[in-house]
């Protein structure tokens, strides 16, 4: 039966989303739900550039409409005051104050110009309408951070000055924060708002999600994955956040709430798990079953019952308190939530969260407790709290553990190699007071663990005609088939090729398995990559669906809810035939400050893991999958590439490894995506203590694992080099991405064969999971003759671009579009909005001087913009005035570091007229040495 994706109902469940993600932090004097019969002033420019996700490759999602917040509430019947609106678009008409895309990777501004305030205005706006709602927006993303400053974590000086022009004008103030990460509250809570929500980064339903919370459709059940302190300072990540070289997790357990519930309560101002409702709750634990046979395990039975005035749902969490031991212990620690159904007054509902102290067993890295590299629990009183929030939570249970149990022994991996304290607890009176203690250093010989791990060679025989597909029909075994591979073979299928391979679908990240004539001829498919978290990213052209940010997805604290959008988002990538999407990311939020937060989900594992397994459930179940990334300990963008975490073992096992264990044993993960940066000394890309020890051995991973595109890689006591597969290949990091052309690379694999760095089994090893997980695909069905296609239906016209028209142009250094080698050039529409797509299918790589010819009738005052966009990012901007008729000619430069490179010209304002876009190479990338040779 051909599978069907409604669009409507995609629509619907991502707007239900954003509605059960958003955080509502205070409502007094009755401020919301909004009175659709009233009318609103509606502030903030942001309103109209509604931030859909964060930037960089999370968040590329080519959309053609975003339902922002003006049009939600216009949808749901509010009345917005038009006085003020009209001047913001007035104010926006300005050139000077348009969208900013910023120019170049990781450089869009963290938020956009503000409009100041005129006094008359506000008095005028303030004399027609009560309530008015201030829209504050930032974003951030891939290669930048947060920083402490006006425009970023801080407010600026006209955001201040519209706050409070507002708060002193208006009997009622509502503020919306349409951001992907935390920022400082501290002016606006000083103001006393009534009303202090965050909205978050709700996708292209953004709108219709707010809009139905703030109109008391949908009574907001959102509650915090991060902990709201009053200052940066006081996150303990802060004194060991930002450095370029090298980040010390001085901190190690005691990350996020884990910290501030047993060190600092003081200095929380919202925190973890924290959100309101229109309606209020009572919370009751009843009877805890304890499972027969498993001393360790027990059933908590919960009644909720809705004792307000309206319909809604709530969060029920459960909080660990383990005995400090020898080891040290954070006082709470989440181990189980459920979310209600939406209970009308007076309804009650009962939960039951199961709850298994082994899941939650502390790591002894330095064998304090006498049982070295276990995973233990350690003897005394277990207490479990149950609440609405960690701060609120009360204890209902409690369990003596006479004895240590052991809860499974393994084996020292990925520990640091640099000496350094890390925080302790230690009892101090009612408390517990920081102390500090040497962390463990490394004492494995590496090299002799890989060598002791090489399985047998497999003796090659050369063509057999036996194809993939007779694998999977049981035909010939994985063994036989991959005895046919040659050296070379087995050298061309660790490479993802791509960006943008016209392999697989057009656009998008990569193509991996048949990325070679010759793997091609033996019956491998090509599976194909999309980026990412906040949907399918496609650079040429064609449309998708964007979804809400991770952040504000693990705000809902609704598993089901989750798993049925990623089924949605599942069957877009089947109607496009995309096998992996590159996500979820799973990195933990150590510092507010950390750019990607937005990709990511908490501040907390069990939330991670239980979020990602959501997402993965509802992508399994419609036959394709996603990569768990950015494994691990990405947590900060700042020189990323060459960054070193410097993390205790213990703090890698329970808190920044713990949720990718999760999504590896629950969530039945495939496929895993290593980090751009080093941990403990190596780059991840070739840790075979992750990638093999941990991730395979004790977690019992079968999938197949790849690089971040164009990862550094190395050898212990060596530097980065992009093209040491050899090592990749020994971590069991399976394939790079990504390369130009997958049949031919300048990597040092087949060198590495010949003098016995590398063997022959080794690859095998990685072809066996690359080719176990491809069989499995819908591109293998598909070359089976199999139909996987999923029909679109209810999908309007202009959300529909496939991209399969997209046109390829190759260019040997030198290219010219124009009405004499580009059919209906001359018709290309240069409205306002409109967009131009096409790709380059690049000979060299390097810096390209790119120069547009363009005229105008316009006036000489006149200003037209074009942004010009390469792979998704903004890569130069071309603004003319009027030209009385005449082509000029504007030269920018931009960089084609990728053989397929989607272009798209986007055009802010109308009247312009095209007559040539010139590409000429001025710099040509060295592969070897990633540096540029001037070609002036």
């Amino acid at each position: 039966m051909k599978k069907l994706l409604d669009w409507n109902k995609y629509l619907d469940t991502a707007a239900q989303v954003v509605s059960e993600g958003i955080v509502m932090l205070k409502n007094e004097n009755n401020a919301l739900p909004l009175d659709i019969n009233e009318e609103i002033a509606l502030f903030g420019r942001i309103q109209f550039s509604y931030y859909k996700s964060g930037t960089g490759s999370g968040g590329m999602v080519n959309v053609s409409k975003v339902v922002g917040i003006p049009e939600g509430l216009s949808d749901c019947g509010v009345k917005i005051n038009k006085e003020l609106s009209e001047a913001y678009e007035k104010w926006l008409e300005n050139n000077e104050n348009i969208y900013d895309f910023g120019e170049g990777w990781g450089s869009e501004p963290w938020s956009q110009k503000e409009m100041p305030l005129d006094d008359s205005l506000v008095k005028s706006v303030a004399s027609q309408c009560r309530k008015a709602v201030v829209v504050i927006g930032r974003t951030a993303g891939e290669e930048q951070e947060n920083r402490v400053e006006a425009g970023s974590f801080l407010l600026t000086d006209t955001e201040k000055e519209m706050l409070s022009k507002v708060r002193s004008s208006f009997e009622k103030m509502i503020v919306l924060l349409n951001v992907g990460n935390l920022i400082d509250i501290e002016y606006i809570e000083n103001l006393k708002p009534d009303s202090l929500l965050y909205v978050w980064q709700g996708g292209m339903t953004g709108g219709t999600g707010t809009a139905a919370v703030l109109t008391g459709k949908v009574s907001p059940s959102g509650k915090l994955p991060d902990t709201v302190a009053y200052s940066i300072s006081n996150y303990p990540s802060d004194p060991y956040f930002g450095d370029r070289d090298r980040n010390f997790y001085t901190e190690d357990i005691y990350v996020g709430y884990r910290y501030f519930e047993t060190f600092a309560k003081e200095k929380v101002r919202y925190p973890f798990g924290f959100g309101l409702s229109y309606t209020s709750f009572r919370i009751k634990a009843h009877t805890l079953t304890q499972l027969a046979g498993e001393s360790t395990c027990a059933v908590l039975k919960i009644s909720v019952k809705n004792i307000g005035d309206y319909n809604g749902k709530e969060v029920v969490q459960v909080y660990l308190e383990a005995p400090q031991g020898k080891l040290g212990k954070a006082s709470r620690v989440l181990c189980g939530y459920e979310k209600t159904n939406e209970l009308a007054p007076g309804e009650e509902q009962e939960l039951e969260i199961k709850v298994d102290l082994r899941d939650f067993a502390s790591y002894d890295d330095s064998g304090v407790t006498g049982h070295r590299f276990c995973r233990i629990l350690e003897a005394g009183d277990y207490n479990f709290y149950v609440g609405s929030d960690v701060r609120s939570a009360k204890c209902v249970w409690n369990k003596k553990l006479s004895e240590d149990i052991v809860v499974e022994q393994l084996t020292q991996a990925v520990a640091p190699v640099r000496e350094f304290d890390r925080m302790k607890a230690e009892a101090d009176g009612d408390g517990y007071r920081i102390a500090f203690e040497k962390v463990p250093l490394s004492e494995i010989d590496e090299d002799k663990r890989r060598l002791d791990a090489i399985p047998a060679e497999i003796p090659q025989t050369g063509d057999k005609g036996i194809k993939l597909c007779d694998v999977v029909s049981g035909k010939n075994t994985m063994t036989e088939f991959i005895a046919q591979l040659s050296d070379y073979d087995l050298s061309c299928i660790i490479r993802g090729e791509g960006m943008g391979s016209p392999r697989v679908t057009a656009g998008t990240a990569s193509a991996f398995g048949g990325v070679s004539d010759n793997l091609v001829a033996f019956g491998i498919p090509a599976g194909c990559c999309s980026d990412g978290p906040s949907g399918m990213r496609m650079d040429c052209g064609a449309k998708a669906f964007s979804i809400p940010i991770g952040t504000l997805i693990a705000s809902t604290f609704n598993k089901s809810l989750v798993t049925e959008l990623f089924s949605l988002l599942g069957l877009e990538m089947t109607a496009n035939n995309v096998d992996c999407l590159l996500a979820p990311g799973m990195n933990i939020h150590r510092h507010p400050l950390n750019g990607r937060n937005f990709e990511y989900f908490s501040e907390d594992p069990y939330l991670t893991g239980t979020m990602a397994t959501a997402e993965l459930d509802g992508l399994h179940s419609a036959g394709v999958t996603g990569t768990i990334k950015h494994f691990c300990g990405n947590n900060q963008e700042t020189n990323r590439h060459f960054l070193e975490s410097v993390v205790s073992e213990r703090a890698l096992r329970e808190i920044y490894l713990r949720g990718f264990e999760m999504a590896v044993r629950n969530g039945k993960a495939q496929t895993v995506m290593t980090t751009y940066g080093i941990v403990n000394g190596l780059w991840t890309a070739a840790s075979f203590d992750l990638n093999t020890v941990i991730l395979r051995e004790e977690w019992g991973f079968t999938g197949y694992t790849m690089t971040d595109w164009w990862a550094n890689i190395n050898q212990r006591g060596t530097w980065a080099d992009k093209t040491n597969f050899a090592s990749m290949a020994r971590a069991q990091n399976d394939v790079y991405m990504v390369c130009a052309d997958g049949g031919n690379h300048n990597d040092n694999t087949l060198e590495a064969l010949e003098n016995g760095t590398l063997t022959r089994a080794e690859l095998q090893r990685n072809a066996m999971n690359i080719l176990n997980f491809i069989i499995g695909t819908n591109a293998m069905k598909r070359l089976m003759g199999e139909d996987t296609a999923a029909e679109i239906i209810n999908r309007s016209e202009e959300n529909s671009g496939t991209g399969a028209e997209t046109k390829h142009y190759e260019i040997d250094g030198a290219l010219t579009l124009s009405a004499d080698n580009v059919e209906d050039f001359d018709s290309i529409c240069t409205d306002k909005g409109m967009e131009y797509c096409f790709a380059l299918d690049a000979k060299k790589l390097g810096r390209y001087s790119v120069t547009v010819e363009a005229s105008s009738t316009q006036s000489e005052l006149a200003q037209i913009p074009m942004t010009l966009f390469t792979m998704g990012t903004a890569a130069a901007g071309f603004t003319w005035n009027g030209t009385g008729g005449k082509p000029v000619a504007i030269t920018k430069e931009i960089n084609l570091f990728s053989a397929f490179t989607a272009i798209r010209l986007y055009f802010a304002q109308s009247g312009l007229k095209l007559h040539s876009i010139k590409f000429e190479l001025t710099g040509e990338l060295d592969k070897e040495k990633y540096s540029f040779t001037d070609n002036s």
